[in-house]
């Protein structure tokens, strides 16, 4: 999964709130957009946050709670034209500080020597 923080502020609202519901239950529970993908995700599989444009890397971790679904776009105005999005239920087990993100510098060193 990919998060645009300029485009998309949400989350950084609900920061605090991800991180205390770990805390507390073990994780936090959210859906979030699939962009065009329709298929390829099955309740289970891992997934990632990749905070985008800067300080990029790895935010969140979790697991799927669902296959991909349709429901009204998240875009308020796009909803109230009866536009829809692809979604996915996820569990977020694990969290970073806001700006301690895991970073792309150094996933990438470790994949390609794995």
């Amino acid at each position: 999964m990919t998060w645009n923080p300029d485009n998309y502020k949400r989350l950084v609202r609900d920061w605090e709130k991800i991180g205390k519901d770990i805390a507390k239950s073990g994780a936090s529970y959210a859906n979030w957009s699939m962009g065009s993908r329709k298929k390829g995700v099955e309740a289970g599989d891992e997934v990632f946050m990749v905070r985008q444009i800067r300080n990029r890397g790895i935010v969140l971790a979790g697991v799927f709670e669902s296959e991909i679904y349709q429901a009204p776009h998240w875009v308020t105005a796009e909803a109230a034209n009866g536009k829809v999005a692809n979604y996915a239920d996820i569990r977020w087990e694990q969290q970073t500080d806001i700006d301690g993100e895991l970073p792309i510098e150094v996933l990438l060193p470790a994949l390609l020597s794995s």
